[in-house]
């Protein structure tokens, strides 16, 4: 019961750090529910028998307490570094020369060196990156991301933005159409597919995306704009 108690309390600690971070959260949960679960079956262990109770185990039982507690601990506290460097990556604003921009880089990406790395983080990073104008610094986080988590969306969107708005769209295709992969009936990122691929000079492709949009938003606005666009 110590054990897990201490390990709760590890967990108070770092939830305070990092507050949106959803595996610490279902940490917690787990955590709360054996401290609880503990407590019942040492409840009905002592109802049950109070006078049988050994030495030897009497004289164990903090000593492997504290051992455990020690490990979840030293578990812990890569986690706990890593909420402290996020934190100090969002306060951060790049300055305009070299020096402060190489300062900036390597302040934003220090996280990425502590495991484990949350893929909401890489998102955070990649999205700091870019808007202080390290656009392929960005791109690697995101790629980062992407790779990371095969299901990420958010990665794929974010890095087809970048080379769309870098004027790369022959870059940004892949990621829309993994984007699509993902989520299909997503109309915006189909609409800014079908532009992508007028941009690269395949009319062809662009005007199929209209027949996709229409298949599952006929009102939609996007739809109009395909149309409009891409006809």
């Amino acid at each position: 019961m110590a054990t897990v108690f201490s390990a709760w309390l590890t967990y108070q600690a770092q939830s305070i750090i990092s507050i949106d971070n959803v595996g610490i959260a279902i940490w917690g949960w787990v955590l709360g529910g054996a401290v609880i679960g503990l407590s019942l079956m040492e409840t009905q262990e002592l109802k049950k028998d109070k006078k049988v109770q050994t030495a030897n185990n009497s004289d164990a039982r903090p000593v492997i307490s504290f051992m455990i507690a020690l490990v979840l601990i030293l578990i812990c506290l890569p986690m706990m570094r890593f909420g402290t460097s996020m934190h100090e990556v969002m306060r951060l604003a790049v300055g305009k020369d070299d020096a402060s921009k190489n300062l900036f880089r390597d302040t934003v990406t220090k996280p990425l060196s502590i495991s484990p790395v949350d893929p909401y983080y890489r998102l955070i990073i990649g999205s700091s990156l870019a808007n202080n104008g390290l656009i392929e610094d960005s791109i690697k986080v995101f790629k980062s991301a992407a790779d990371a988590d095969k299901d990420s969306l958010e990665a794929r969107i974010n890095l087809a933005m970048i080379y769309e708005q870098t004027k790369r769209a022959e870059l940004a295709i892949a990621y829309r159409e993994q984007a699509l992969v993902l989520d299909p009936w997503n109309s915006q990122n189909l609409l800014q597919l079908g532009r992508d691929y007028l941009a690269t000079g395949d009319a062809t492709k662009a005007k199929t995306v209209i027949a996709k949009i229409q298949n599952f938003a006929p009102d939609s606005a996007d739809l109009k704009s395909a149309i409009s666009e891409l006809g």
